[in-house]
């Protein structure tokens, strides 16, 4: 499979520098369309961090959608990685542990 490296156009603006990235959750299901048959995509995701929460962003219910959500851990998000083909399929956090 080949690596495929995507950049989001999506800001979350931190109430400034004591406020950091904890963790995501969200939603990911099936994508509507016969071409797109058996796909399935994130269709929503919400930023966590130690302050408050950015979001949901995109759609979080629907027939066939299933929640995610980082682990919960004492650190802050320093990174992230996925998978993607046509959609963003698969989403994952790097953390810095205190």
């Amino acid at each position: 499979m080949e690596s495929v490296s995507v950049k989001f156009d999506l800001k979350v603006n931190l109430g400034g520098t004591d406020e950091y990235l904890t963790g995501i959750s969200g939603f990911y299901g099936p994508v509507k369309g016969y071409k797109y048959n058996g796909v399935e995509a994130i269709k929503s995701i919400t930023f966590h961090t130690n302050k408050r929460k950015h979001g949901p962003y995109g759609e979080e219910s629907d027939a066939g959608y299933t929640c995610f959500t980082s682990t919960a851990s004492p650190g802050k998000v320093v990174g992230f990685h996925g998978r993607s083909d046509s959609f963003l399929s698969a989403i994952g956090v790097h953390m810095e542990y205190f």
